[in-house]
């Protein structure tokens, strides 16, 4: 389980909206998911990003269910994922309860939601009630 939560905490909850060059270089990021059109100023050589900016703002629930499986996929293989452009907590904690879910190390939304707010504290189980998505990520 330490290790799911290394993973969280680099990949989705991580404060910084923007990575530079040599932030990307040096953690040696495979792939840098962008949920706004931020543009990037340099090249990145052996990473690979992804743009989700105006498909977020419509369809919110299916980027998150490809990230969800995108993000399963990069820990299975060990690669590096940075995903920016999350404007709020709850939007992390459902990609990492999703995330927890896809890997049947939780068996129900409640309980990932339990599990993410032993991580974090300002997690809040109630978070959870609305987002039906996530039950299609259990099947």
């Amino acid at each position: 389980m330490e290790a799911i939560h290394s993973f969280l905490k680099k990949s989705v909850f991580h404060k910084k909206l923007h990575y530079t060059f040599e932030e990307l270089q040096k953690e040696e990021v495979v792939y840098l998911v962008a949920l706004d059109d931020y543009p990037l100023s340099f090249p990145l050589y052996g990473t690979r990003r992804l743009l989700f900016g105006e498909e977020h703002e419509h369809y919110r629930e299916q980027v998150f269910v490809k990230l969800i499986r995108l993000l399963e996929h990069s820990f299975v293989e060990g690669h590096r994922i940075v995903i920016s452009g999350l404007k709020a907590n709850r939007d992390a904690a459902c990609l990492a309860a999703g995330f927890l879910l896809s890997l049947r190390e939780a068996s129900s939304i409640q309980e990932a939601a339990l599990m993410l707010s032993e991580l974090d504290p300002a997690i809040r189980p109630d978070w959870f009630t609305s987002e039906f998505w996530l039950e299609t990520v259990m099947q």
